[in-house]
């Protein structure tokens, strides 16, 4: 909301400082989670409050993962969550990755490169079997949507005002979708890539901007951070410092400068 805000009738002039804290401004791979699956709430520090809530409505975990399912291939937004071109071309990363079930211990993963190839593969039958149908015209619609955020000169609408981005990392995250032969597995595969729902490398948009960007492991939600990035003081002094004009005392509100290296899964790993 906020990069399409700025992009629109020189509105960033009005912006002194934008903080995108735990953004997924490239899209993340959790959205295809969500699409096969729909959204358990299994984790997370907002999650029992979510659950009591959803208690009182009458509301079960298996109603939520259901109903998120059933809406989420209809929702223009949802499909805007997807991972969009440039995070393939700005991470040099796979989203998909086939894997031969019948080699044994001795696998070899064919990848789906780039975002072509994974958005052929979310429309297919395969893929569609598993969920509700996957609407091309919202996914273009989507695409369109994700292009406009990056300028003429390459570089991301942020870039227009004077942008930081706070990015969680540490946290077990979908990075991959997984297919064994002529089977889809509608859960994705979980590697620690990000805060718990967005992964790092989108966040930080491919490390474009590495000067204003700062990383957190946040030791206080051992499972998803993404819902405490705002939550915890460190963090939110580092915000006010911001604001204030001053990053030199981020190492003692918990961050570092230091870029993780993204975890793959092994051609040889079996899951």
């Amino acid at each position: 909301m906020a990069s399409k805000y700025i992009s629109k009738n020189s509105n960033y002039q009005k912006v002194d400082k934008l903080i995108m804290v735990a953004s997924p401004l490239l899209g993340t791979p959790k959205t295809y989670d969500i699409f096969a699956n729909g959204e358990s709430l299994t984790g997370g520090s907002f999650a029992p409050h979510a659950l009591s809530v959803l208690a009182g409505l009458g509301i079960s975990l298996t109603d939520l993962a259901a109903k998120t399912k059933q809406l989420a291939p209809n929702l223009q937004s949802g499909y805007e969550l997807l991972p969009s071109p440039k995070y393939y071309s700005l991470n040099n990363i796979n989203t998909i990755y086939y894997y031969d079930p019948k080699l044994g211990t001795n696998i070899v993963n064919t990848y789906y490169n780039g975002h072509q190839a994974t958005k052929d593969f979310l429309l297919s039958s395969q893929y569609q079997s598993i969920t509700n149908t996957t609407n091309n015209t919202m996914m273009n619609n989507a695409i369109t949507f994700q292009n406009s955020l990056f300028l003429s000169n390459g570089e991301h609408v942020t870039t227009l005002c004077n942008t930081y981005y706070l990015v969680g990392i540490g946290k077990v995250t979908t990075s991959f979708i997984e297919r064994r032969g002529s089977h889809i597995l509608p859960r994705a595969n979980n590697l620690p890539n990000g805060d718990g729902t967005v992964v790092f490398w989108s966040a930080d948009i491919g490390n474009k901007y590495p000067s204003k960007t700062f990383y957190i492991n946040d030791s206080s939600a051992p499972w998803d951070a993404h819902t405490t990035m705002v939550q915890n003081t460190g963090q939110l002094n580092f915000i006010v410092d911001i604001l204030n004009g001053s990053t030199s005392n981020y190492s003692n509100r918990g961050f570092t400068k230091t870029r993780p290296a993204i975890t793959k899964l092994n051609d040889t790993q079996v899951i």
